[in-house]
């Protein structure tokens, strides 16, 4: 470990322009995308948690995480285990299956200024879910082997202030507090990431493929970017490039992991989740783009 400090230490002294535009970077990110984007929904769902309780609530805020991005899904999968709402194998299941990159990410981002899908875009987001879904099926299934993960923490296995104490302006001040801190730990992974994704980029050990391939496994959005430059309009691309948004990337497993191991679930099975999800969704993709190319050779020989 020690060796691994003074390897870091020296690649911060000799490269000090590659570690200053990757924090730059991952600030650019964290401040224009993350923050606005997240900050809104990571507050009002810590609230709704608070002041509501049932299956109504419970629905509610999985919906919610999937329309939040990364970590929102698996930090509320992790509190409703921890409340004795939801089994440890249904934790594992629905961390894995609301924890993806926004749908903003995907449709406008990945979807339509990466990849110009158009219309289709939509469809690929539904796939990312779809094989989101089928993933952390899967780690479900390898957990129901084992009758103990079916278990529920008891309920008042939870410590909490009890709201009927706390004013809405405090309870307000409270969460607040708990989103800023989450949110500028998010922030600290992004810029650690961001960092070693710069010095991937200017590697000259790797062609522009296997480079842009490693950046996707690191971090998502810079990830997409590069492999679109490197590789020509393809299913193949469009493939890979739902494949890496499946698997989200190291930086937002290091963000997950942050927000679900005080809650007693294992990044193991989350990053297992994530795993399938990338396989499904490469070849979900692959199926979905050779059927929609059978139907556009099919329809001039309906006209003749």
């Amino acid at each position: 470990m020690l060796f691994f400090l003074f390897f870091i230490l020296a690649f911060l002294l000799l490269f000090p322009e590659t570690v200053c535009s990757g924090a730059k970077d991952g600030l650019f990110l964290w401040a224009t995308v993350v923050l606005p984007s997240l900050f809104p929904f990571c507050l009002c769902t810590s609230l709704i948690r608070t002041y509501t309780n049932g299956s109504f609530s419970k629905y509610f805020l999985l919906f919610a995480g999937i329309l939040s991005g990364y970590p929102i899904g698996a930090k509320l999968s992790g509190e409703l285990y921890q409340k004795g709402v939801l089994s440890y194998r249904s934790a594992v299941f629905f961390s894995g299956f609301t924890n993806n990159a926004s749908p903003m990410f995907v449709i406008y981002f990945a979807g339509g200024s990466l990849l110009h899908l158009g219309n289709e875009r939509y469809v690929f987001y539904l796939l990312l879910l779809v094989s989101s879904f089928l993933g952390s099926f899967c780690t479900w299934l390898l957990l129901r082997r084992n009758p103990a993960n079916a278990h529920f923490l008891p309920k008042s296995a939870e410590k909490k202030e009890s709201t009927d104490s706390l004013s809405l302006f405090d309870q307000l001040d409270l969460e607040l507090n708990h989103s800023a801190e989450l949110l500028i730990k998010i922030g600290c992974y992004i810029l650690v990431f961001s960092v070693l994704t710069s010095f991937l980029k200017q590697t000259v050990f790797f062609g522009p493929l296997p480079t842009s391939l490693l950046c996707g496994i690191l971090e998502i959005t810079t990830g997409n970017h590069l492999l679109c430059q490197s590789l020509a309009d393809s299913p193949i691309k469009t493939a890979l490039s739902l494949a890496i948004t499946s698997f989200g990337g190291l930086c937002a497993m290091a963000q997950t992991n942050s927000v679900i191991q005080k809650n007693g679930l294992s990044i193991f099975w989350y990053a297992g989740s994530k795993l399938f999800s990338g396989f499904f969704a490469f070849f979900l993709c692959l199926l979905w783009l050779l059927c929609l190319s059978l139907i556009h050779i099919s329809e001039p020989t309906r006209h003749l």
